[in-house]
């Protein structure tokens, strides 16, 4: 008797309605067993999901607690360098419908300033993975030459 095996009460019936009877007792049991087991699973399923969502949450705090300020800053101007360069050229374009002529080639200039730093900003983002040199067309004929 080391098995764990359910004790089934040997019931001797007489007539058949007790037979019937004790039939559908059976079967409400079984079935009452079963939506417990089937609970417990999905229980089971739903524990398992929410855990394994917490270990992707906490991954992620680490990851974003391990990140460097330049990795920041790079992920930072690189999800915003599109809404910069749109503010600066709606702040030009109201630049060039309110100020005098003579003033707005002054905005002209800082507006084109900031939009040549941001593009050398996204500029070093996008190749600072890349090991290799960037080589130009030009400079690499005049290198075999």
């Amino acid at each position: 008797m080391a098995e764990d095996k359910p004790v089934k009460k040997v019931v001797r019936v007489e007539d058949l309605a007790t037979t019937v009877k004790l039939k559908k007792v059976q079967a409400a049991a079984d079935l009452e067993v079963r939506k417990a087991q089937a609970q417990a699973d999905a229980e089971a399923r739903k524990a398992e999901a929410a855990a394994k969502a917490q270990a992707a949450k906490l991954e992620l705090q680490r990851l974003k607690l391990s990140m460097s300020s330049r990795e920041a800053a790079a992920r930072h101007l690189a999800n915003f360098a599109g809404l910069y360069m749109f503010l600066s050229v709606i702040a030009f374009l109201y630049a060039v419908s309110t100020l005098e002529a003579d003033l707005v080639a002054v905005v002209a200039g800082l507006i084109t300033l900031v939009v040549t730093q941001v593009s050398a900003l996204l500029r070093s983002i996008v190749t600072e993975g890349s090991d290799e040199p960037v080589v130009r067309k030009d400079e690499a004929g005049d290198k075999g030459e």
